[in-house]
């Protein structure tokens, strides 16, 4: 018998000047389950470039770190580049041409987390999802955004 894959969905709220907001959901009973918390813009709050990749890998750890382990996995997001990171495996962001090189250590350590949560899973298959179009992943947009003021 396969294993029916659990569906995350999950976001970032990047406000230079604000907190950092995250969310993500999960299905319960055929019904949406959303969690969400502000994060402290600590290291990121002066690197606009790269804010939202922050945001987007915090938002992508918390929701995997609500799994059990060796779950089957389909997450939901809306960040080519993290699915990009998380398929590939590796900072790739660290070979990109960038002018806030300073934001580089922060995001370096939040992928570092993410990944090893991602290890903790049977199997994850990432999902272009746009909020546009997506209950889930516009729930999570609107709960990250709100706990980012």
């Amino acid at each position: 018998m396969t294993e029916q894959p659990l569906h995350i969905w999950f976001d970032g709220s990047y406000r230079q000047k604000g907190a950092l907001g995250v969310a993500w959901a999960w299905k319960e009973g055929g019904k949406f389950q959303v969690d969400s918390r502000a994060v402290a813009n600590g290291d990121l709050k002066d690197y606009e470039e790269h804010g939202s990749h922050y945001v987007e890998l915090v938002a992508c750890f918390h929701a995997l770190k609500s799994l059990p382990d060796q779950s089957v996995v389909v997450a939901h997001t809306d960040s080519q580049d993290l699915i990009n990171w998380m398929t590939i495996g590796q900072e790739v962001f660290t070979r990109r041409k960038t002018k806030d090189r300073a934001a580089l250590p922060p995001l370096k350590k939040a992928f570092e987390h993410t990944l090893a949560q991602k290890d903790r899973m049977r199997s994850v298959t990432w999902q272009l999802t746009a909020d546009k179009n997506n209950e889930g992943m516009q729930l999570v947009h609107e709960a990250a955004q709100t706990a980012s003021t």
